[in-house]
């Protein structure tokens, strides 16, 4: 078996019949095309069983939805080809591309071979060549010199092939939680650590559809599942012992995070903010930042974000403030939900600071609801599982307290916390 194709599906009825219909079309090729049901409940299971029944290279594994990232880590493991291909449902194949990626990868010995991409938007009935690799060389092993600035391009993780071994060997997959979203970005970032031999080839691979709407990079919800990613990307340095690659993740970061930022609405900005500065700081004291993975206008903002972040939101506030904490709490007027953990005597008090103040509290979080009271002072009382993941959450317990209190939000994934000074 040359080939492996990947589908993840999930609710596509609408263009999956465009995806397989590319598939299909595949020749001189000895390749699977599995299609993975992410428990659709639409017509997309029939759409997949009528096409099996038109080709037998059609694989179906029909399981619960337990999201896009177990998906493609059951596509990997159940695959039989010696390489392996990703295919979003949405998107469709261009004729013979995947015979490029084939034959590069077969000349080289490659672990990746990597091209470019069209981009569709049906709502203008354009179709336009991204070149995601234009300032690489083509058709050739990636020169040493150069492979970190392959971490900075898009992760695009389905315009290339990698080889199956090379992704089990080095225990390379995507992070299964349900529900999370841009877990291409982990996956490419571990590919990038560990691959040996890259090749890039100028072939535009896929058409991209930008125009559909359940498509991750178009949902505004989740707006914290980008940091879950880059956690697991640290889980996976220390583990390989890739410390080496610390700098780069912080500039990969960057771009992933502000990225999110910009196509946020104006109070989850404020939020993602606070996030940014908190992460950065700690990059900035661990020694992360270095100048040479950054131009200058980035370097100079994400300063601005760490050390001067009164002057960096003062068009967000809509006046200049005198100190963080002041800053912090004219933030908090923009921000919705808000959740103090705890509602005992600490946390009490943190409700009391912040009503003089006006500022709005939809919740207590309690890890145990049968040793508090249903409500306080007029907030309810609940438990971490009702309070909404894209919230800020501001810890209302005492010092004694606190690091066990921020360990159990880290392991819960809650990624935007912050302290108050009373």
């Amino acid at each position: 078996m040359d080939i492996s194709i990947i589908v993840p599906i999930y609710n596509q009825e609408l263009h999956l019949e465009k995806c397989l219909t590319s598939l299909l079309n595949i020749k001189d090729l000895c390749v699977e095309i599995i299609c993975i049901n992410d428990g659709s409940d639409d017509r997309s299971f029939e759409i997949m069983e009528e096409y099996q029944r038109k080709d037998s290279r059609i694989k179906i594994i029909n399981k619960e939805n337990t999201g896009y990232g177990d998906s493609m880590n059951r596509g990997i493991t159940s695959a039989e080809g010696k390489y392996i291909f990703f295919i979003e449902s949405d998107d469709w194949l261009a004729d013979y591309a995947l015979n490029d990626l084939f034959d590069n990868a077969e000349k080289f010995s490659a672990d990746i071979v990597k091209g470019n991409y069209y981009i569709y938007n049906s709502g203008q009935d354009k179709v336009s060549i991204y070149e995601n690799l234009k300032n690489f060389q083509y058709n050739c092993l990636v020169q040493k010199e150069n492979r970190d600035k392959l971490f900075f391009v898009a992760p695009s993780i389905w315009s290339a092939l990698y080889r199956k071994d090379f992704l089990i060997q080095n225990n390379i997959f995507f992070l299964p939680t349900q529900g999370a979203a841009y877990q291409d970005t982990s996956f490419a970032f571990k590919v990038w650590a560990k691959a040996e031999k890259i090749v890039l080839i100028q072939t535009p691979i896929i058409f991209y559809r930008q125009d559909n709407a359940e498509s991750s990079s178009n949902q505004r919800n989740k707006i914290f599942n980008i940091c879950d990613e880059f956690k697991e990307i640290n889980r996976f340095i220390k583990e390989n012992k890739l410390q080496n690659l610390a700098p780069i993740l912080a500039r990969v970061k960057y771009i992933s995070y502000m990225w999110n930022v910009n196509r946020l609405a104006q109070y989850d900005k404020i939020k993602f903010l606070m996030v940014i500065r908190k992460e950065f700081r700690k990059e900035s004291y661990d020694g992360n930042l270095v100048k040479k993975y950054w131009g200058d206008a980035d370097w100079e903002r994400i300063h601005n974000v760490i050390f001067n972040f009164e002057e960096y939101c003062k068009k967000i506030v809509g006046e200049q403030v005198n100190n963080e904490q002041t800053l912090l709490l004219e933030l908090l007027h923009y921000v919705t939900p808000i959740y103090i953990y705890g509602a005992g005597q600490y946390g009490r008090k943190v409700l009391k600071y912040l009503m003089e103040r006006k500022i709005g509290i939809d919740g207590f979080i309690v890890t145990n609801l049968d040793k508090n009271p249903l409500c306080v002072n007029g907030v309810p009382v609940i438990d971490a599982k009702r309070a909404s993941y894209d919230g800020l959450i501001i810890i209302g317990v005492s010092a004694k307290y606190k690091n066990e209190v921020i360990n159990e939000l880290e392991k819960k994934r809650y990624n935007n916390f912050i302290e108050l000074s009373l």
